[in-house]
């Protein structure tokens, strides 16, 4: 099989979440000891974080760069384990936008399953949150956004932290359960950050999981 996924190592956690559930998921479908084929290029991630989520200045020659070595690498679609970043993604214009794997686009898809009666909850980082980028592509889709209060920013941002840094507290475990569940009854929950993706599994909660839903179309992409 020709290999034509790649992928861009980011932060440790969130990017080994990716390369697992992608393997996992492509063995459940192929069977044996089978595992995803793709081009892994590790970046140095400090030469983005610090810059995130919007000094575009910064962000886009970094990320040009790399994304350069993979298509030369033969990468012919590229998985960008960082929902944050796509937001600077859309900023290049040296590469065709259709080599990326676009949670975006992939959300809209996912909206059109789902009940537009039921406002939209975005759980991310405190910029994603209440940035247009997010708050806008939802809207187009005819859905209305649940704004969240300060204490419950708060809290998703700092369980969000925790789960980078593998701090998290049994404490703050139980009241993040406990939000997300009353959260949930009467909203569509839209999980838009790698790390809450490592901590709410799918099948425990009926929301659309960018993360997971750019790994499945990965899958997809590289079986088909």
């Amino acid at each position: 099989m020709e290999i034509k996924l790649g992928i861009l190592g980011l932060g440790n956690r969130s990017t080994l979440f990716y390369l697992n559930e992608l393997n996992s998921i492509f063995n459940n479908k192929k069977g044996g000891y089978s595992t995803c084929p793709y081009l892994l290029l590790n970046t140095n991630f400090n030469t983005i974080n610090p810059y995130l989520p919007n000094q575009f200045e910064q962000l886009v020659p970094v990320l040009e760069a790399y994304i350069k070595q993979l298509i030369n690498l033969g990468a012919k679609k590229i998985l960008i384990p960082n929902i944050t970043l796509h937001e600077t993604i859309d900023k290049i214009t040296e590469f065709s936008q259709d080599i990326f794997i676009h949670p975006l686009e992939l959300l809209s898809l996912a909206l059109e399953k789902k009940d537009a009666k039921k406002p939209v909850a975005i759980l991310g980082t405190k910029h994603s949150m209440s940035n247009p980028y997010f708050i806008n592509r939802i809207k187009k889709e005819g859905f209305s956004i649940k704004n969240l209060n300060p204490q419950q920013i708060q809290l998703v941002d700092e369980f969000r932290t925790a789960i980078y840094h593998q701090t998290e507290t049994k404490r703050l475990k139980i009241a993040f359960n406990q939000f997300v569940n009353d959260l949930s009854k009467e909203n569509t929950i839209v999980i838009a950050c790698t790390e809450l993706s490592v901590y709410l599994n799918s099948a425990d909660l009926k929301s659309i999981n960018l993360p997971l839903l750019q790994i499945n179309h990965s899958v997809n992409l590289v079986l088909n």
